[in-house]
C-alpha cells in the first residue's frame, strides 16, 4: 500500500458503501466498527455483510454486518488520477492535431 504524492483515504457515505465497493473493487478499505478500526483487504459486500481479509492477521477472513459499520474509507492512489488526466490530455491533443491536418487538406 505504498505510494507517493496524492495517495489518501477517501471516506465513503454509509448509504453508498455497497455500490462503491461493487463498482470500484478496491484493494483496501479502512473500516470503523464498534469503536475499532480495521484494515480490510479486497473488501466486498455480500447480502448485508462486508467481507474481506485482514492484513494484520495474515489474511484471516472477516465478515462485518453493514449495520455495524460506523465509517469506511477507501485507499486512493493519486497516481491513477494523474494517469487518467494524462491520457485525457493526450487524447485531446491527438484529436486536435488530426482535426488541424484535415483542415489543411480541405483548403487548397
Amino acid at each position: 500500500m505504498g505510494g507517493v504524492g496524492c495517495a489518501h483515504w477517501q471516506p465513503i457515505q454509509r448509504e453508498h458503501i455497497a455500490s462503491t465497493l461493487r463498482d470500484s473493487k478496491p484493494d483496501y478499505a479502512r473500516v470503523g466498527a464498534g469503536g475499532s478500526v480495521l484494515l480490510v483487504q479486497h473488501p466486498q459486500v455480500r447480502a448485508d455483510t462486508l467481507h474481506g481479509t485482514t492484513r494484520a492477521d495474515r489474511g484471516k477472513p472477516v465478515a462485518i454486518p453493514l449495520a455495524s459499520v460506523d465509517s469506511l474509507s477507501l485507499y486512493r492512489n493519486g497516481r491513477t488520477d494523474a494517469r487518467l488526466f494524462g491520457i485525457g490530455i493526450l487524447t485531446i491533443s491527438v484529436l486536435f492535431v488530426a482535426a488541424a491536418m484535415n483542415v489543411n487538406r480541405a483548403i487548397p
